[in-house]
């Protein structure tokens, strides 16, 4: 029984140095590296969680997690020890689906229809603007961008803007220069009609590029020449 004893002893002290060494319980924090960021760079991750030649533990690393959850283009953050001079930052980023760039309004509408105010919208060029009079149409501008995509609409033409206007409803304008009409109701059903036109066009190897959609019985195309 002794010996059973004394073998436990023997194989929890050498246990402990051995799982502290593959698993370490602290880091005094000499290396950052960062997976997951395209948006936000390295320098500024690092800066905001002020890692840098700190001592991180499960005790204090809510701390550090709250200091990265102040950027609103972070949606998720976690942070993993890697060694005892080493940490890993996992970032996942905010999706961000259209900006704003009005005169009052200046910031960007993310995936479930939240507004972030954003002062510099540099980085987001290439997202599509969304104007608009009241802030709760946003909804309207994302199911419209969803119809886009689930008639594969956004593999025929680009987005560059969608208005929402309370008289002339919904205009839809794309890089291309095209311009299309809407309306204020039956979405779904005129963004099928949508798809025909494009379709049509596609197959006379030509570009529609005037679309009047805003009453349901009938539709107005202009092709280029």
């Amino acid at each position: 029984m002794k010996n059973k004893i004394k073998f436990y002893i023997v194989l929890i002290i050498i246990s402990v140095p051995i799982y502290g060494f593959f698993n370490p319980i602290f880091t005094i924090v000499k290396e950052i590296e960062i997976s997951g960021n395209k948006l936000i760079s390295k320098n500024e991750i690092i800066q905001s969680s002020e890692l840098e030649n700190k001592i991180i533990t499960i005790f204090n690393k809510q701390r550090f997690l709250n200091n990265l959850y102040k950027s609103l283009d972070i949606k998720k953050v976690d942070i993993k020890i890697e060694s005892y001079s080493k940490v890993l930052i996992l970032i996942e980023e905010r999706k961000y689906t259209f900006a704003i760039n009005q005169q009052d309004t200046k910031g960007l509408i993310d995936e479930f229809g939240n507004f972030h105010p954003k002062k510099n919208l540099d980085n987001f060029i290439n997202l599509p603007l969304l104007s608009l009079e009241k802030m709760e149409d946003a909804s309207i501008g994302l199911s419209l961008l969803s119809l886009l995509k689930k008639y594969k609409l956004t593999d025929k033409f680009e987005v560059s803007e969608i208005k929402i206007d309370q008289i002339l409803g919904v205009q839809i304008y794309s890089i291309e220069g095209q311009t299309i009409l809407i309306g204020t109701e039956n979405f779904d059903e005129k963004i099928k009609k949508l798809e025909i036109i494009f379709s049509k066009a596609i197959g006379k190897k030509k570009k529609a590029t005037f679309i009047d959609l805003r009453e349901n019985s009938k539709g107005v195309v202009n092709y280029n020449l």
